[in-house]
Order: C-alpha cells, then sequence, then structure tokens
C-alpha cells in the first residue's frame, strides 16, 4: 500500500480512493467498461503468489475471493450460492458494500445443510469427527433487504442481506460485493471442494453469474485486485506512535468503519495490536496466554475456532509472515512465546529455545504485530471481542512484548522462554542510539 496521506487531508472517505479496487481502473486511465450485472469469483489475495492483493493486513493462511454486483441489480433481484462446506478450519462469506464495508456475514457453522446432507461443524468452535467434509448447503443473498429482528413465522435461515443504500448514496456504494473466505484450507485453496456456484436471479430468469456480459468490466476489476497496496493510501490503524515498550491494544472494528477504516472487516475477527519501531530494539518477543482452539487434540470445548500472531509493514499493510496456532505451542505455563528479528531466517541464538516461534521483521522501519482471534465462543469472557483497548490485562489473554538486546539472548541460553522474557523486561531501551 502507499503511503499515510497528508494530514491536510485527513477528512477523506478512504471508499473514495478504493476507487482503484472496484472500479478497476486508476484515476488517469481511461475509465473502465460499466458494469452490467456482474462479476464472478476472483481471487484477491493468496500468500504463495507473490504481487498477489497482500493488503490491508491479511492473515496469510487465508485465501480471500469476491464476486461483484452492479449498482443496477437490486430488489427484488437476488442472488443464489450452492457450495460444499470445504475442508477448512473455517469459511465464511460476506456481504459488502462497493467500499468493502461489511453489511452482513455468515461463518461456516452458521450454514443449514440440503436435505442428505451434513454440517462438519457442532457450533461456532467444535467440529464434529464424524462428519467429512463436502456436504451440500445452499444460502440466498436479499438485496436491498434488512435482516429481521425476528422471524415473524418465516424461515430466515441460510440468508444473507444486502440493506438498501442511502438515498444519496454514490454509484460505487450501491454495489454489493459478496467475499469468501477460507482459512488454512487443505488440498487446495477452496478445501477440495471448489468454489461456491453463483446464480443471479432477475425477471428475466437464472443466469450464473459467470456467464453475465461483463468480461470486460470484470478483467479490469481483477487486475486491479493484483495491486499490492495500490488501493488503500491510508493507514486502517490509528495513528499512534510506536512505544519504547510496545503496548498491545484492542482494535475497535466499529469505530474504524465509523471513521471509513473498515475496509473488509471480518465481524467473525478480533484483533490485539501493538505497532513497533525497527531502531528500538534487536529482537521483539511477544509473549501471551495460549487459548485452546478447534484442531487440539483433547479440547472437549475449544474457546476458539483460530488464533495468529502476525507481523505486517504498518505503511504498507503488507503481511510479512503469520503463525497459526498450532505453530504456537504453550510452556509449562500455558503461555507461548515469538521473537521478531530483522533476520532472513530465524536467528542461530534462538537454538536453545526451540518452543520459541519466530517472525521475520519485514523491511519497514515501522511495524505492526497482531494477534488476530477468530470466532470467540460467547462463554469466552476474555476473548478480545469483548474487551476495548482500555483494558490491560484481558484475564493474561492479551499478549506482552519486550525489546531485546541479541546479547541478552545469548548469556540466557539454558533458562527457560518464561525467565529470558523476564530478562529482556528489565533491560532499558535502546531507543535514542540509533538517531
Amino acid at each position: 500500500m502507499a503511503r499515510a496521506l497528508p494530514r491536510s487531508l485527513p477528512r477523506l472517505r478512504l471508499g473514495l480512493l478504493l476507487g482503484v479496487l472496484l472500479l478497476g481502473s486508476l484515476p488517469l486511465r481511461a475509465a473502465p467498461p460499466p458494469l452490467t450485472l456482474g462479476c464472478d469469483w476472483m481471487l484477491a489475495y493468496d500468500p504463495a503468489l507473490p504481487d498477489l492483493g497482500n493488503t490491508a493486513f491479511p492473515e496469510t493462511q487465508a485465501r480471500y475471493w469476491i464476486a461483484v454486483l452492479a449498482e443496477t441489480v437490486r430488489a427484488p433481484d437476488r442472488l443464489w450460492i450452492d457450495g460444499r462446506y470445504p475442508d477448512a478450519r473455517y469459511a465464511a462469506l460476506h456481504v459488502h458494500d462497493g467500499q468493502l464495508f461489511t453489511l452482513d456475514a455468515l461463518s461456516d457453522d452458521q450454514w443449514r445443510p440440503r436435505p442428505g446432507s451434513r454440517s462438519p461443524w457442532r457450533d461456532r468452535t467444535r467440529r464434529d469427527p464424524t462428519v467429512a467434509p463436502g456436504g451440500r448447503y445452499r444460502l440466498l443473498l436479499e438485496l436491498d433487504r434488512l435482516r429481521p429482528s425476528h422471524g415473524g413465522g418465516v424461515d430466515r435461515a441460510n440468508t444473507l442481506y444486502r440493506p438498501p443504500p442511502a438515498a444519496l448514496a454514490s454509484r460505487l456504494q450501491r454495489r454489493t460485493v459478496l467475499a469468501y473466505r477460507t482459512y488454512l484450507p487443505r488440498s487446495d485453496n477452496s478445501g477440495g471442494v471448489g468454489l461456491p456456484r453463483l446464480v443471479l436471479e432477475t425477471a428475466s430468469g437464472r443466469r450464473p453469474l459467470a456467464e453475465t456480459p461483463d468480461e470486460a468490466a470484470c478483467a479490469a476489476i481483477a487486475a486491479s485486485l493484483v495491486q499490492d497496496g495500490a488501493a488503500l493510501p491510508v493507514s486502517l490503524l490509528p495513528p499512534l506512535l510506536p512505544e519504547a515498550e510496545p503496548r498491545f491494544r484492542a482494535y475497535d472494528g466499529a469505530l474504524g468503519s465509523a471513521l471509513s477504516l473498515g475496509v473488509g472487516f471480518n465481524p467473525h475477527n478480533g484483533f490485539d495490536y501493538a505497532k513497533t519501531r525497527l531502531e528500538d530494539g534487536e529482537l521483539l518477543l511477544v509473549r501471551g496466554r495460549r487459548p485452546s482452539h478447534s484442531d487440539q487434540a483433547g479440547v472437549r470445548l475449544p474457546l476458539l475456532r483460530y488464533f495468529s500472531l502476525c507481523q505486517y509493514g504498518a505503511a504498507s499493510q503488507r503481511a510479512v509472515a503469520c503463525l497459526p496456532d498450532r505453530q504456537l505451542p504453550a510452556d509449562a505455563q500455558g503461555e507461548y512465546t515469538v521473537a521478531i528479528s530483522s533476520d532472513r531466517q530465524r536467528p542461530a541464538l534462538l537454538a536453545p529455545w526451540p518452543e520459541i516461534g519466530w517472525l521475520p521483521r519485514g523491511p519497514e522501519r515501522l511495524g505492526v504485530v497482531s494477534l488476530r482471534e477468530l470466532l470467540a465462543r460467547e462463554d469466552f469472557r476474555a476473548a478480545i471481542v469483548h474487551h476495548d483497548g482500555q483494558d490491560p490485562g484481558r484475564d493474561g489473554y492479551r499478549p506482552r512484548a519486550r525489546y531485546c538486546r541479541a546479547s541478552t539472548v545469548q548469556a540466557a541460553a539454558g533458562l527457560g522462554a518464561a525467565e529470558l522474557f523476564e530478562r529482556c523486561a528489565l533491560e532499558p531501551p535502546l531507543r535514542g542510539r540509533h538517531r
């Protein structure tokens, strides 16, 4: 992504700057062909492929697809979504407007299976080991309708809602974007079942979205998705300066959306994040309590579907690397520890601590390290989604971070990860040495 905007432009709405993403053209290029009906799935991000949409703090274990409906596709038109449950840790469908503000979402545990099929999920975090992936579901996207506050005798299961646009909404705001996510898919990016089939129903009948007459317009949109960082020239995080002792805060998705910063926000996630500065320490140690997750053996009621720790560039908002929960083993204290450094490979000085994870720092001077918690149980009251940025403890689950010198790490060889973290916490900050 581009660098942050100058202070003279703080009130520019981010959605106007997102025209690059969903209008499919840069300001100096000719206008793209008009979008008549819509575009079928296009891959928006795959970390295995260079320069493919690495933007807006993505999760490297995830795959993202989007489909687009033209601003002229309105009620009583609707979209049918036929798919199969993927072999993946998580899948979900999200509805956004053309500026990528989130309007509705259904995770895979909320998809009711079709007759003769079964869902592999018992609830938000529990998988049914007796059910294999591949069962079928059918969802409906209702356009220009609000989600009912109560059933009223009508079965509203398996239905997504795109609320009516505001009276003064722009053409871009009136568009509808359907996003499909898979986390840790097995077999292939789709979890071995392919992507859901999208069929648009209008007054003239039903037509697969892949067969709409919008090939040129959709190609322009797809081409724009390849431009890493080109579409979001402002930061999605509050303009906090890095601290000598980095402190994790909760990202407020609702506030971000109100400030036009909620681009593509996933309401199933909670985020803790801390900003860092390259010259403040040779290594950064992050330590936190490890909640149970859905793929963890021997756990009857997992607290989360998934969690991970990721390193990003603060200015570009590009993902450098992520460690998924299964690569964050707990020590004797039930906590994980991760070292972040500027090395291109895991540094040799961490050899005495195989239980400590490692993330590359990346090339940018300012970085962001983020803890992602996905689909927390409602009774997991220490989850990020139940706490705000002013709660420093979060019952021990909010990570702590300390800069550390390489010499301190070398001198602590043979000690546990907890003792190493405490030794680093006693060091004075390095800030001021590199001015």
